[in-house]
């Protein structure tokens, strides 16, 4: 037997497939754990610092960030990923728990005549 026959063996390569394949299983499952986490963390920090009230019902991304000590994209793609997030049509940096648009402030008190 030589050198070459020890490296085409089927039992080789066998086990060189299955060890790739449980090794991108790994990532994916890690990246989804990751995705989840986050999506969570988001959710629980826009509930504890957002309001239903005009002008407190949104964040912007790299404000969450910054607080969470996440990058960007991945505040994106935990925002994309969530149900329970929405991100605004209009303004796309806003993102909220409450409602996909924000509100206007005169939407409460009215306009203000002078």
């Amino acid at each position: 037997m030589n050198l070459m026959d020890k490296f085409i063996d089927p039992k080789t390569i066998a086990g060189g497939l299955i060890l790739a394949l449980l090794l991108w299983l790994a990532k994916v499952l890690w990246e989804r754990f990751r995705l989840r986490r986050d999506s969570k963390a988001i959710e629980e920090w826009l509930k504890t610092n957002t309001r239903d009230e005009p002008g407190e019902s949104h964040r912007n991304v790299s404000e969450i960030a910054c607080h969470l000590g996440l990058s960007e994209d991945r505040v994106n793609q935990a925002v994309a990923r969530s149900h329970a997030i929405l991100r605004s049509d209009e303004q796309v940096d806003q993102i909220s728990i409450w409602r996909q648009e924000p509100q206007s402030i005169y939407e409460k008190r009215g306009l203000l005549e002078v």
